[in-house]
């Protein structure tokens, strides 16, 4: 499957203020907008309802129903509006290869991947594993533990997490 997001979207929007982005824009996607064609996305979206004037994208930027939008798309239907669309090169690492968030999410997902593997033979077949779906320690510490603390034996609930550990 896909890699999951490098960060939430309250840590998203944070490193972006503190990049001095002025202005922050969250599209909701869900299955309507994963139809709709690069065409209506540039004239509803960039054009009409943030009314750019400029775009700037890295090299292998696609949108758009099955990917078919690209630099190209906003520079074709921006003609009549004076829209700009400027193609960045996306950064290189040490090898020259590109680097982009969908390697950086693939990474990180072969290095749990791999964390997981090892830490099972290191404990015999044995996994505890620990996840308590928030991205801070302080936001899991205000909720009450009956709410978090849960114990599973095999695949079924535990009872008491100190009378069955799991």
């Amino acid at each position: 499957g896909t890699p999951g997001l490098i960060t939430n979207l309250e840590t998203r929007l944070a490193l972006l203020e503190d990049a001095a982005i002025d202005r922050v824009v969250i599209i909701d996607f869900d299955e309507a907008a994963s139809r709709e064609s690069a065409d209506d996305f540039t004239d509803r979206v960039i054009i009409r309802g943030l009314n750019c004037r400029e775009v700037i994208v890295g090299s292998d930027f696609h949108f758009g129903r099955d990917r078919q939008g690209s630099i190209s798309t906003i520079n074709e239907r921006g003609v009549a509006t004076g829209l700009t669309g400027i193609e960045v090169d996306l950064a290189a690492d040490r090898t020259g290869a590109p680097v982009s968030s969908s390697r950086v999410r693939a990474a990180v997902a072969d290095r749990a991947t791999a964390l997981v593997t090892e830490t099972v033979a290191r404990l015999d077949g044995v996994l505890v594993a620990i996840d308590y779906f928030t991205p801070t320690t302080s936001g899991l510490a205000s909720r009450p533990w009956r709410e978090w603390l849960r114990t599973y034996v095999g695949h079924e609930r535990g009872r008491h997490y100190l009378a069955e550990p799991g």
